[in-house]
């Protein structure tokens, strides 16, 4: 057994002068411990000065012979470490190790997530460096490593299995920059996303895949070890997803117009309906209610310019029509409305 209480390469992690560590922390016997560096093996430790508000979250590390906060360990001076840069040393799996476990796992990960294995010796993985600072990672499966240590079976192609940014970092572009970096990586013709993905996920594949239109049938979301059956293809599956989200605002605009009618409706039964029946009629009762009308049209031509403009309202077909198109011509009766479908289409 290795125990890294030292021993990380000078030149990597900047040597700062003072420590960083939590003053509050009081370091102690009941405070330190070791912790394994590749999860279940005892392979390698490292000793790890924990929190006394929460005894199973590193605060700091001891490396080159002095106690270093787990920010400080996430900074480089090297100003060539910069973008996607696979990790070789065990200064860099020490690292790997904070953004895992330390970070993701104890500050980061919501409640829905699911907690990422910790990373073997020899797993593939590279950090991202941005500004001289650690701010994500990813790993793979390469095809033909297998699955488990408890098992025989392989992967079947390369499989992304864990992706992060940190919270502050996200919203930038740096997950579209580690998928373009791991696609490249690989010249096989499927690669594939550990299932489940998360909602953000799906939406870095497709800014991807609306870039890089000719890989669509190259990203697979994979089940297992990714044998055929255990594949859906990501291009696919977002494209469901969206009309998902399609039907959903239609089942809303339904409910909406349903209320909107009965309402009115109702309302002329109960004034314009009687009044054409009697000599007084009220000519306001009258153009109040095609006023009524008016809005209807105004109202769903409003919604329908906005939802144009998204990549279905104005892409996907159904019968020669656009979706929007159709929902307009299923609602309202265009001669009687005197309501130009092409119109509207062309003005967004």
């Amino acid at each position: 057994m290795h125990v890294f209480a030292w021993g990380m390469v000078e030149d990597y992690v900047i040597l700062s002068s003072e420590s960083s560590v939590c003053p509050q922390v009081i370091i102690n016997i009941s405070s330190v411990g070791f912790v394994p560096l590749y999860g279940f093996s005892d392979k390698q430790k490292i000793l790890a000065l924990f929190s006394p508000t929460d005894p199973m979250t590193a605060v700091g590390l001891y490396l080159l012979d002095k106690w270093w906060a787990v920010e400080d360990i996430l900074q480089t001076a090297d100003p060539a470490r910069d973008g996607a840069v696979e990790v070789e040393t065990v200064g860099e799996r020490i690292v790997l190790y904070i953004l895992n476990r330390v970070i993701y796992r104890a500050q980061e990960m919501s409640s829905e997530e699911l907690p990422f294995l910790c990373h073997g010796e020899n797993h593939y993985a590279k950090i991202l460096w941005n500004n001289g600072e650690a701010i994500g990672f990813y790993s793979v499966k390469h095809s033909g490593s297998p699955c488990n240590s408890f098992s025989s079976r392989i992967f079947q192609l390369p499989v992304m299995d864990s992706i992060f940014v940190r919270k502050c970092h996200r919203g930038k572009g740096f997950g579209l920059q580690m998928l373009e970096d791991f696609v490249l990586s690989f010249k096989e013709d499927s690669l594939g996303l550990r299932y489940p993905l998360s909602k953000s996920m799906y939406k870095v594949c497709e800014k991807y895949l609306s870039q890089y239109p000719g890989d669509a049938e190259r990203l697979w979301e994979v089940e297992s070890i990714g044998r055929p059956n255990q594949r859906t293809n990501i291009a696919n599956k977002i494209q469901t997803m969206d009309l998902s989200d399609f039907y959903n605002c239609l089942y809303g605009l339904y409910f909406s117009i349903f209320i909107f009618s009965f309402y009115f409706i109702l309302l002329y039964f109960i004034t314009i309906g009687p009044a054409h029946e009697h000599p007084y009629c009220s000519d306001e009762l009258i153009s109040l209610w095609g006023l009524i009308k008016s809005s209807l049209s105004i109202y769903l031509s409003i919604y329908l310019s906005i939802y144009l403009s998204s990549p279905i309202g104005s892409g996907v077909s159904m019968r020669g029509h656009t979706w929007s198109e159709k929902m307009l011509l299923h609602f309202f009766d265009v001669k009687t409305l005197d309501f130009d479908i092409v119109s509207v289409s062309n003005s967004v």
